[in-house]
């Protein structure tokens, strides 16, 4: 009877113990699933910190997993970690389209453009509607010199709900980078009327006002400037922003206002370049040449000088009669002339 029951058992205690280990195999894997599934919601939350501390415990353990290296990886990025995210990546590979995406983000912020390209161009063409995805792909484009790919995708941006603001101000700005002024101030009067006050810009509203302002100066526009001018002042009172407020009372003949506002910025900011200029533009234009190079003395040395500085410095002294330093501050602007075309070539090769 004995050996009956004893053979009877056998099989149930084998039976038994293959149960125990399927039911070890299933508890670890959910316990696995869990770890990982905790760690992907904590970064959809906003806590990367939190997910890298669930996944470097989880990684002690199994670091080949390759679910949870990728799933590293894309934390790597929400923690801005470019290059580790990218050396990660590199390794792991990317398939998913969260994956994808934040291995182009980790190459657009270190300027990979060739590389991000066609990650943003497959993801642009699964879901063109992905704002993220085509705010990349046209500065990819842009820097790659496509301009008109990046045109296309920055107007499809605009056309995207709720980023008609992102979509025009890229394309202000491609304009503006080509010294398209007058399309690029367009885009500016189309943000206005969308957003009075310039929120929700890629920068700040004291910022865009300015571009504005500078961009209706170039344009000979000074007397609408001066509006914006006033705006960003207000938003933001720095020097800066005061001395080319002086230049727009200059420009629509308010001499006086310019020279109260740039004598206060250089109270201010002794050294302010574009206070200083002005204010020797003035003494100039009253045939007052011994003031313009007091004005112009701490800004215009042989060591330090820009092309407006220096070609200041040659009218003034043309004015006093000094001819030996009026030809030496005329071979100055002739230097720095060919220095800023050389600078200028050089930033068109890089771009």
């Amino acid at each position: 009877m004995s050996d009956r029951h004893h053979r009877l058992g056998r099989p149930l205690r084998i039976a038994l113990v293959m149960m125990s280990v399927v039911v070890l195999v299933v508890a670890l894997a959910w316990w696995q699933d869990r770890s990982l599934v905790e760690a992907e919601a904590l970064l959809q939350s906003g806590d990367p910190s939190g997910a890298w501390e669930t996944l470097d415990a989880f990684l002690t353990r199994r670091p080949d997993h390759q679910r949870a290296l990728l799933l590293q990886a894309r934390t790597l990025v929400a923690l801005q970690k470019w290059e580790e995210a990218t050396q990660l990546f590199s390794r792991t590979g990317a398939e998913t389209s969260d994956e994808l995406r934040a291995f182009a983000t980790a190459l657009l912020h270190q300027q990979r453009w060739q590389e991000a390209l066609p990650m943003l161009e497959q993801l642009a063409a699964n879901d063109g509607k992905d704002a993220e995805t085509v705010r990349g792909l046209t500065i990819c484009r842009y820097q790659l010199g496509r301009v008109d790919g990046a045109l296309a995708s920055a107007t499809e941006l605009a056309s995207l709900p709720g980023h008609a603001l992102d979509g025009l101000f890229q394309r202000g700005v491609i304009y503006r980078s080509l010294g398209n002024v007058n399309l690029a101030i367009k885009h500016w009067e189309e943000i206005e009327e969308l957003a009075p006050d310039a929120t929700g810009l890629a920068i700040q509203p004291a910022e865009f006002f300015r571009v504005f302002a500078e961009d209706l100066m170039r344009e000979a526009r000074p007397r609408q400037a001066l509006v914006y001018l006033q705006r960003s002042l207000d938003l933001q009172p720095n020097a800066e922003i005061r001395a080319q407020l002086g230049e727009a009372w200059y420009r629509v003949g308010k001499e006086s206002e310019a020279t109260r506002i740039w004598a206060d910025v250089v109270k201010e900011d002794e050294n302010n370049l574009a206070a200083r200029l002005g204010l020797a533009e003035l003494a100039l234009s009253r045939k007052e040449p011994d003031a313009a190079l007091l004005w112009l003395a701490p800004i215009a040395t042989d060591r330090q000088a820009t092309e407006a500085a220096a070609y200041m410095m040659q009218r003034a002294h043309t004015l006093l009669g000094h001819d030996e330093l009026a030809e030496h501050w005329q071979q100055k602007v002739a230097i720095l002339r060919k220095s800023g075309k050389l600078q200028a070539a050089f930033e068109g090769r890089s771009n």
